[in-house]
């Protein structure tokens, strides 16, 4: 498979920028008594509507103990995909994907420039008017729109993630390490009908020594 980067931020252009937080989703719980990895679990939707027939979710896996924890694997409990044709995007498809999301950034990105020149143009021009009222409102819209530009910078900066294998390293099925009291993101794009959306997001984890738990982590707050 060809080298790409796959832009996870291509769809940050439309996400808030906030305060940094370990777990800035949803936080999970282990299924199995006492949890036997002592990892701390936490999802949210990246990339999501009810239109699309996408859904991209990023997870946080949190490592509680002064050691390292090694994870082999990690697999999502799925719907049967035979009913409810949700599946796991993978391998080309997911390489496709990317590219058709790049594409669709660059022209939302144009679109977002021009409003935005716009607004900050006629900020400019209201401020300078001698009309206090509209001088006012024309100073908000300026630093509306230089506020605008650089929220979209910071967040066209995050998250991304190289295609050199069936699946990037930073992706749920790929094998990752969580150093001692620290912290790992990993992500996970769903192909689903329209209409439909992942509520809840079960997943089994394996470690290199054998170590094995379930982690029911929901998407939504409903």
């Amino acid at each position: 498979m060809k080298n790409l980067i796959i832009i996870l931020a291509i769809i940050s252009s439309s996400l808030l920028v906030s305060c940094a937080s370990i777990h800035p989703g949803y936080k999970g719980h282990s299924v199995e008594p006492g949890n036997p990895i002592d990892i701390t679990v936490s999802a949210e939707n990246l990339d999501y509507s009810k239109r699309d027939s996408f859904q991209l979710i990023e997870v946080t896996i949190e490592n509680n103990t002064t050691e390292w924890i090694r994870i082999e694997s990690i697999r999502p409990r799925l719907p049967d995909p035979a009913e409810s044709k949700v599946s796991a995007v993978l391998g080309q498809d997911l390489v496709d994907w990317a590219e058709a999301k790049q594409a669709q950034a660059k022209v939302d990105k144009l679109n977002q420039d021009i409003i935005q020149a716009s607004l900050v143009g006629a900020g400019v021009l209201a401020s300078t008017s001698k009309n206090s009222a509209l001088s006012s409102l024309g100073t908000v819209a300026t630093v509306g729109g230089l506020g605008w530009a650089a929220a979209t910078g910071i967040s066209g900066d995050k998250r991304l993630a190289e295609a050199v294998m069936k699946v990037p390293s930073t992706h749920l099925y790929a094998p990752v390490a969580v150093p001692a009291k620290m912290f790992q993101r990993r992500w996970l794009l769903l192909n689903k009908p329209p209409n439909a959306e992942l509520t809840t997001l079960v997943i089994d984890v394996t470690t290199v020594d054998g170590k094995r738990g379930m982690y029911e982590i929901p998407l939504s707050n409903h």
